[in-house]
């Protein structure tokens, strides 16, 4: 990889378990994530090493990627890395008890602004209606 990446970090509070929260982002993904048109879980269930399909709308354009969870340890932290797609990317994401609720914390690194992934507040909004 030659171009340089862009990081995205950012921390949500959401007023649900961790496991909840954990939960919800992993079997809701077009829901939550604004630029995501299709998710399509190519293995048999969410776990380390299992490998995903994407479809984001980037620029008005669709951009087919697939990827693979290189961490999953349910209501705690997952992590999921690129493995075919136009722009390399990592993503951690952390679930920690706060309160009444859970600070969900999420890191990327991605090969190009444009194809960063948005959708916190989305998220947000989704995972308190559960």
């Amino acid at each position: 990889m030659n171009d340089p990446m862009a990081e995205l970090h950012e921390s949500i509070f959401i007023d649900r378990s961790p496991l909840e929260v954990h939960q919800f982002v992993i079997d809701n993904v077009a829901m939550w994530q604004a630029n995501v048109m299709e998710y399509e879980l190519l293995s048999e269930k969410p776990e380390k090493g299992a490998r995903f399909k994407i479809i984001h709308k980037v620029v008005g354009r669709k951009v087919e990627s697939e990827g693979e969870y290189t961490e999953l340890e349910l209501g705690s932290h997952d992590g999921l890395r690129s493995l075919k797609a136009p722009v390399e990317w990592t993503l951690n994401r952390t679930y920690e008890p706060s309160g009444t609720g859970t600070m969900l914390t999420y890191h990327m690194n991605v090969g190009s602004l444009g194809s960063a992934a948005s959708g916190g507040d989305r998220l947000v909004q989704a995972a308190s209606a559960v």
